[in-house]
């Protein structure tokens, strides 16, 4: 298990991270900005986009994506996979998560709101971990049970 969590699942939470927060960053504040216009309080608006985008990304299009080990390593069809998949979730995750965050009443200066903030990454980060980790050792338990001679680079590391 150690060597799958660190090859695979450790360095696909860092860049589901990664790219989480660069989407969350634009559209965050796109959301923000014509959230805050109309409401008069624009500062307030665009942190609380940018942290529901970041949320909404996370779960919505990133655990779909990096949770799927058939399209891992799988040439350029897993890339046109990850693609169309990406192109739907990450508009639907990012928009979705900007506009409930800019519609909580999250106060963002309240030291309970910031505690729950980090009890919801980790709750986030925990959940991807498992779901990633339960789908590749179902998959690599299936190209056992087919009796595949040489099994893909992402089970060598699970058995």
């Amino acid at each position: 298990m150690s060597n799958l969590f660190i090859d695979i699942i450790l360095p696909a939470l860092l860049n589901g991270t990664v790219i989480s927060l660069m989407v969350a960053i634009i559209v965050g504040t796109i959301v923000g900005f014509i959230v805050g216009i109309i409401s008069h309080s624009l500062k307030k608006s665009i942190a609380k986009a940018i942290i529901g985008a970041f949320f909404g990304t996370l779960l919505v299009a990133v655990l779909p994506i990096f949770s799927k080990p058939e399209i891992m390593g799988s040439g350029p069809y897993g890339g046109i996979t990850i693609v169309q998949m990406a192109i739907i979730l990450v508009p639907l995750g990012s928009v979705g998560g900007a506009l409930v965050g800019v519609l909580s009443k999250l106060k963002l200066n309240h030291p309970e709101h910031q505690k729950n903030l980090l009890l919801l990454l980790a709750v986030s980060y925990v959940l991807i971990a498992f779901i990633t980790y339960g789908r590749i050792t179902h998959y690599c338990q299936q190209l056992q049970l087919f009796q595949r001679i040489f099994p893909p680079e992402i089970c060598r590391g699970s058995n």
